[in-house]
């Protein structure tokens, strides 16, 4: 994994359910600048990782960067849902979204589409 760079555009996503790969990788990438950690399986295994990792030195604020369950509550039950709820998530932190339903934003409280000059809310139309 050295030789990949994790730089704040990078997504690194852990699949391995092993603790002796998961540990190692995830001590190198809370030590560099990468702009996604996220690690599949249960919110239990979740825990018992980052208890590990802070025992091992980690402080609270590395381990906050680590995403466990990974992926937004989509309610996916397919692969390819449960793939499409990661990359939400992924790009809910890179572009610092909520992860929020557009439609419960404020009236007023976001941006119109792109190009349109209006916003959809009231306007009988939808994205």
């Amino acid at each position: 994994m050295r030789e990949y760079p994790l730089v704040p555009s990078t997504a690194l996503v852990l699949v391995a359910h092993d603790y002796k790969y998961d540990l190692p990788v995830l001590k190198h990438a809370l030590s560099s600048d990468v702009g996604y950690i996220g690690m599949l399986g249960s919110s239990r295994r979740g825990t018992t990782i980052l208890r590990h990792l802070a025992e091992d030195g980690v402080t609270p604020e590395a381990l906050a960067r680590v995403h466990v369950p990974i992926g937004l509550d989509l309610g996916a039950r397919s692969a390819p849902e449960i793939a499409l709820a990661i990359l939400a998530e992924i790009q809910a932190v890179r572009g610092g979204g909520s992860g929020r339903s557009l439609s419960a934003r404020p009236a007023g409280g976001g941006t119109s589409p792109a190009g349109s000059g209006t916003s959809s809310a009231g306007s009988g139309t939808s994205t």
